[in-house]
């Protein structure tokens, strides 16, 4: 194997690491958001109806590609959820 391609498959590796520990954090996140929900639930206003969500067509992505727009969209929710919590909050 040249150097070249040890290095890109180094780099791949890296990059896939680091996707799973990225991956894995927005889980943590998405885990503690949820436990924030139940306990504010009791100060909570009634959620609003959800809006329509624009879903993408289905347009083919190279795997890390994917990959990255999952972790974004599921930030993206996150995020939405968040700014729920927030505004019904009654305190």
């Amino acid at each position: 194997m040249n150097n070249e391609t040890c290095c890109e498959v180094e780099r791949e590796r890296q990059i896939n690491a680091q996707l799973d520990r990225l991956v894995n954090e927005i889980d943590v996140t998405e885990t503690r958001v949820d436990e924030l929900s139940s306990r504010l639930n009791p100060i909570l206003s009634e959620p609003s109806p959800p809006e329509d969500s624009n879903q993408k067509d289905g347009e083919s992505l190279a795997p890390i590609a994917s990959m990255i727009r999952t972790a974004k969209e599921k930030i993206s929710y996150i995020n939405e959820r968040l700014s729920d919590l927030n505004s019904r909050a009654e305190v």
